[in-house]
């Protein structure tokens, strides 16, 4: 019975020496085939990968990932895109990439985004469009209500960021878990989690096909590196609270903000809850405009919600809301001789 027990343990011992030793090689694979492409800078003592592209003194743009990635994977897209006439600034959202994090609260909304603007700060002057898909939309909204000042629109892909019904994901509870979610990252995760990456980002992308060389463009592999996936989990783990948190903030915005989505359910209940007396689908914000919106003129912008002073009918209690949807629609498609026309109609 000893010599069973002793075997098994020698080989749970000797299993748990393999994995280690795969964890470190993967890593140390990883880092040789993802190797920094930027530079660091330090905000307040946590140090951020940063990379830059563009002529200096252009209009601004900060990119902002998602959960389980890194600057990559919204540099490839964009940058080469918009660098020609735009400032692009990426970074490694914290305990991501080649980022590190803050060994207290790096989890909490306020400090990413006290991260995001440290990144704006040294990175130049003046405001910044910020580009954020999936969680980094719930950072992107946080630096708009606590730096605002750095901020001149939001333009949210796919954004998570309100509250939410269900359990964060099996992975990201297990992984926060004290010593077995540590060594769940350690040693399960760089084993697992490649030969199972190329299914679970086809299920992100369905229906539509993955791009091509999608994997190695976006540094998928970096994800499965234990401190960023651990880092990740705390992040995704404590998304609903803190989303819950800066939602009822979130009527304080005068940030031009664009949603890009695919989902019109998502995109119909977006409009329909927002409190916000213009939100648009799919256009441009500068269509808010009186004129526009066929009031003839524009006389005045009020931020009330009753406009009405003395005695009044039901028209003098009830406020307008506004709702364009587009189809990739801008202002400068109806300016000019040869511009399109505006045509007005009652909907209902």
């Amino acid at each position: 019975m000893i010599l069973w027990l002793l075997a098994i343990a020698a080989a749970i011992v000797a299993g748990a020496y393999a994995l280690a030793e795969n964890a470190r090689a993967y890593v140390a694979r990883t880092d040789a085939r993802f190797p920094p492409t930027g530079r660091f800078i330090d905000a307040d003592g946590v140090r951020l990968h940063v990379r830059e592209a563009g002529p200096d003194g252009a209009p601004r743009m900060l990119l902002i990932h998602g959960a389980s990635s890194n600057l990559l994977e919204l540099w490839g897209p964009l940058a080469e895109e918009f660098s020609p006439l735009h400032r692009v600034i990426a970074y490694d959202r914290p305990g991501m990439g080649h980022s590190e994090r803050a060994k207290r609260d790096g989890h909490t909304m306020a400090s990413q985004a006290k991260c995001a603007a440290r990144v704006l700060e040294q990175t130049g002057d003046g405001l910044a469009i910020i580009v954020a898909h999936s969680l980094g939309a719930g950072v992107a909204l946080r630096l708009a209500l606590d730096h605002p000042h750095l901020v001149s629109g939001l333009v949210l892909i796919a954004p998570a960021c309100n509250p939410y019904p269900w359990k964060p994901a099996w992975w990201a509870r297990l992984s926060t878990r004290p010593i077995i979610g540590d060594l769940f990252c350690s040693l399960i995760i760089p084993w697992l989690g490649p030969p199972l990456s190329p299914s679970s980002v086809a299920n992100n992308f369905w229906p539509a096909p993955v791009p091509v060389n999608y994997l190695e463009e976006a540094g998928v592999p970096m994800v499965f590196k234990p401190r960023g996936f651990r880092a990740s989990a705390f992040d995704v783990v404590a998304s609903n609270v803190e989303f819950g948190a800066q939602q009822p903030r979130y009527a304080e915005l005068f940030t031009p903000t664009i949603i890009v989505t695919a989902d019109k359910d998502k995109a119909e209940r977006f409009m329909a809850l927002v409190d916000s007396a213009n939100v648009f689908w799919n256009c441009s914000t500068r269509f808010s405009d009186g004129y526009r919106y066929g009031l003839g003129a524009e006389v005045g912008i009020s931020t009330n919600k009753i406009h009405a002073r003395g005695p009044v009918g039901l028209e003098g209690l009830v406020i307008y809301k506004w709702k364009l949807y587009g189809k990739g629609q801008v202002v400068s498609d109806y300016t000019g001789a040869e511009g399109r026309k505006f045509t007005h109609k009652k909907l209902r």
